[in-house]
């Protein structure tokens, strides 16, 4: 008998601990009893039923918390979440404690997004925040286009305007169209390449296409009888709104219409003038400064492009912002670096549609310095001043806290390309893929044939009553299970006794590499399938380390050291979710990738593990692919929608999303 006192110092802890287990403990005996008398917890199962619903640019988030006789919406939970606070009162009075890992998981959800009935909106930008939810949905969130193309390398290829004199190296060209793609989906974008990469010529391009349209713009206002000048501008949309350093939205101000505006140091005036007489002549550029500047400010009607310096823009910000300008550039971006500055302040009442920084060092000194900026760029992406320090400056810069960095790398990186010199300057080694079939065992094609049979005439019977939308659940579930039995079918059933014929070809291949004097890298998606490997590597002496999701900081730090610097450890087991980003591994030249995803572009991310800048060997790349099985199927769907998809590579969601009737007869067949 194990009695429960809540005066335990550490009773949250083992309270948690005993509704994880209680299912264990009772088995082996143990009856669980609370004191008489004493604060009554509940012990039990606790769920959480997560539902994304996606709108045109914003996602609703609802979640429900489900427990034994109670359904509470997750939003009641909201100050706990904040407050970190764990003990929440039932309304029959009993405390459940809430999982400790909620408080890592939706304390950005809880901070950054907005609360829209009994959901949490997120906002186009933050949708980041989703991928926390990954493990409380039966399938994958709902994504933007515009973060699918990023993730997938996929912008549409915009050739250079012909007016623009000059050529781009290919990073640049892909810099351009980066700046492009970030202007049609109304983002702020932080060009933040190493000196000397040819940031201004890059953005020059871009106003050049930037400048045409307007004038097509301008013109066809001209012959409807408007002029630019006298335009009532509507308010912008929240990518673009002003917002203040505290956070706090501007009131917004009826605009007129005005030109691209260049602000810089005062130093570079000339030099942005040189620059685009020698690569844009067609574009009709003014210099703001001194006594002419009101003569310039009188041709805003008549000009593409305005160049002024950060202290002209600040001494005149009253008459400038009167305007809705077509772009504002901020080159050295890190001049506002410090929000409660003048500068900064005053940056801020000036309007425009898109927005362009420029910086060789977007972090000079101390985080702030990338809030302040990103406050200008994509207003709220970071949330208020006072959030940002409690978040990520002080655990980042004082506590070197790791997952706080990966947090708030996720939420910039969609907003921020920065190339370095060693990047584009020396070529990496090349990397090999080689797609490497397997057999099955005659046990296992047994049994894959029998489940899938079960599944092809349930599946298809339910769509035909139902329709493919509502089956969406039972289909994932049984592609699911037809995945696992195609890896190790002990995966589901832990009573199988035979053999997987993947397991013998990939130690086949493992043990030939090792003993060539490799290092590889083991990705799977099924963590319980890097167990399986664990067991047979014991047996086999294989030395190795290991990394899946359940291990923290520290632990995942020594086997990445590990890995990386004890020439004994040869093989280094990991989970998709764990290590699929984030870790430079150059230690290893072998990848295998013991099961496809539906998502190619995540298999891209686990072989630039160790495909990257430091890597001075070439790479091998195996995937293991089952034959006659719905892994060899997952292949030919993923280059069927590439091919009509085009710029766009589907995820597992969309690609689940968009089967047809055909296409899931040919998985189930």
């Amino acid at each position: 008998m194990f009695s429960l006192q809540n005066e335990d110092s550490a009773g949250v802890d083992v309270i948690s601990w005993i509704n994880e287990n209680r299912a264990v403990l009772e088995r082996s005996g143990f009856e669980i009893q609370q004191e008489q008398g004493a604060t009554e917890y509940y012990l039990g199962p606790i769920q959480l039923l997560v539902t994304v619903k996606n709108g045109i640019d914003w996602f609703d988030v609802h979640a429900i918390m489900k427990l034994d006789g109670f359904e509470i919406p997750f939003i009641k939970l909201r100050k706990h979440i904040i407050e970190r606070r764990r003990e929440y009162i039932l309304p029959n009075g009993k405390i459940v404690i809430l999982p400790s890992e909620w408080f890592d998981q939706f304390a950005q959800i809880v901070n950054l997004a907005d609360i829209h009935d009994e959901s949490y909106r997120i906002r186009n930008i933050h949708v980041s925040l989703l991928s926390d939810l990954d493990e409380y949905l039966n399938e994958a969130p709902p994504t933007p286009e515009w973060s699918e193309a990023l993730a997938h390398g996929k912008m549409p290829m915009i050739d250079l305007p012909s007016s623009f004199v000059g050529e781009l190296r290919n990073y640049q060209l892909e810099g351009f169209r980066w700046i492009n793609f970030m202007h049609q989906n109304h983002f702020g974008a932080l060009l933040a390449d190493d000196m000397g990469l040819g940031k201004t010529i890059q953005t020059l391009a871009h106003l050049q296409v930037l400048a045409s349209s307007y004038r097509v713009e301008r013109s066809a206002k001209s012959q409807l009888g408007l002029t630019s000048n006298g335009e009532t501008l509507e308010v912008s949309s929240p990518e673009t709104s002003t917002i203040a350093s505290d956070g706090r939205p501007l009131a917004p101000i009826t605009t007129k219409m005005g030109p691209i505006l260049i602000i810089t140091p005062k130093s570079l005036l000339y030099n942005w003038m040189s620059e685009s007489a020698k690569f844009c002549p067609d574009l009709k550029t003014a210099l703001y400064s001194g006594l002419a500047r009101n003569k310039v400010l009188g041709s805003f009607d008549d000009l593409d492009v305005v160049v002024m310096s950060y202290g002209t823009m600040r001494n005149d910000v009253e008459l400038l912002r009167e305007y809705k300008f077509n772009c504002i550039v901020l080159d050295e971006s890190q001049a506002i670096k410090n929000p409660s500055s003048q500068t900064s302040r005053a940056l801020l009442k000036v309007q425009s549609r898109n927005k362009i920084a420029l910086t060789g060092t977007p972090i000079e000194n101390t985080l702030l310095d990338i809030w302040s900026q990103m406050n200008f760029l994509n207003p709220g992406l970071l949330g208020s001043y006072s959030y940002f320090e409690k978040q990520f400056i002080r655990p980042i810069e004082k506590g070197a806290n790791p997952q706080k960095t990966e947090e708030l790398r996720k939420l910039i990186d969609p907003f921020v390309l920065r190339r370095t010199k060693k990047q584009v300057m020396q070529e990496l080694p090349p990397k090999i893929e080689k797609v490497h079939f397997c057999e099955m065992s005659p046990e296992q094609a047994e049994l894959y044939e029998s489940v899938k049979n079960q599944y092809r005439n349930e599946i298809l019977n339910h769509v035909t009553e139902l329709g493919i939308s509502k089956s969406r659940l039972k289909i994932f579930n049984g592609l699911m299970h037809l995945r696992q039995i195609a890896l190790n079918p002990t995966l589901k059933d832990v009573n199988y006794e035979g053999s997987s014929g993947k397991d013998d070809e990939i130690m086949r291949m493992l043990l030939r590499a090792v003993a060539n004097g490799h290092k590889v890298l083991f990705f799977s998606q099924f963590v319980g399938y890097l167990k399986v490997f664990e067991e047979i590597f014991e047996q086999q002496g294989v030395e190795y380390c290991y990394l899946d999701g359940s291990m923290d900081e520290k632990e995942r730090q020594v086997q990445i050291d590990l890995f990386q610097n004890n020439d004994e450890k040869r093989v280094f087991l990991l989970s998709l979710r764990a290590g699929n980003s984030g870790l430079n591994l150059t230690a290893a030249d072998y990848v295998f990738l013991a099961d496809p995803w539906w998502n190619p572009f995540t298999m891209k991310q686990a072989e630039d593990r160790a495909h990257r800048i430091g890597q001075d060997k070439p790479v091998f790349s195996y995937k293991f692919i089952t034959k006659d099985t719905i892994e060899e199927k997952i292949l030919a769907l993923q280059a069927k929608k590439a091919a009509l998809a085009e710029s766009v590579i589907p995820d597992e969601d969309s690609i689940l999303a968009s089967l047809d009737i055909e296409e899931l007869e040919d998985l189930l067949n």
